[in-house]
């Protein structure tokens, strides 16, 4: 992942943002394990976070392990935000 995408200690970031990014942002997924794994491994983005680390985040995970991301409603978090829109996004995309 690119460790460079979100920095802790950013001034951009708020407090909770702070706190929160350190837990995550250092984490490297196993991409060969996943691609031995046979899973389906689909990652996604909220079309209102564009360019946020998140985004981007998943965009860079997506094309290491092959794929696209899916898009979804909402930013990184439209599940909470609109969730019925994110319901019907997400049966269409595990559909396929």
């Amino acid at each position: 992942m690119p460790h460079d995408a979100v920095r802790a200690e950013s001034p951009a970031l708020g407090r909770g943002a702070r706190q929160e990014v350190p837990s995550f942002s250092g984490y490297t997924p196993d991409l060969d394990a996943l691609h031995a794994s046979g899973t389906r491994v689909v990652t996604a983005v909220g079309e209102a976070s564009e360019g946020e680390p998140p985004h981007r985040a998943a965009l860079t995970l997506a094309e290491r392990l092959g794929g696209r991301s899916e898009t979804f409603p909402g930013d990184h978090g439209g599940f909470g935000a609109v969730p019925e829109a994110f319901a019907a996004r997400l049966r269409e995309v595990l559909q396929d």
